[in-house]
């Protein structure tokens, strides 16, 4: 046994698409009746509220893939699934071309 939790089954909802990318959140004791966005934003550095109110409209489920409200009440033991879509690839950048480079300055034309 390793000690580390046992991940909870979270069913993927009809809507989403087969390489979306879950991040599940568990609802502790202390965030009991919280609205989801309100959990949302203390669950995530630097999120406002109404960045949180957005991730939980387009992206909250419960374990058995019904979409959530964002002012729905968490309960504990509550298992919210976020599903988003993954990183697109890096984009290629144009080169950009130097009008005059020495060892201390760089001039672009942009």
């Amino acid at each position: 046994m390793t000690g580390k939790p046992a991940s909870p089954a979270v069913t993927r909802p009809a809507a989403v698409d087969e390489d979306a990318i879950l991040r599940v959140l568990v609802v502790p004791a202390d965030a009991a009746g919280m609205r989801l966005d309100v959990f949302l934003q203390s669950q995530f550095r630097h999120t406002s509220r109404t960045r949180a109110r957005a991730i939980a409209e387009q992206s909250a489920y419960s374990a058995a893939g019904r979409p959530l409200a964002a002012s729905e009440r968490m309960r504990p033991g509550e298992i919210i699934a976020l599903w988003r879509a993954p990183f697109e690839g890096d984009e290629v950048q144009p080169a950009l071309p130097v009008v005059y480079e020495d060892a201390h300055l760089l001039v672009i034309d942009k």
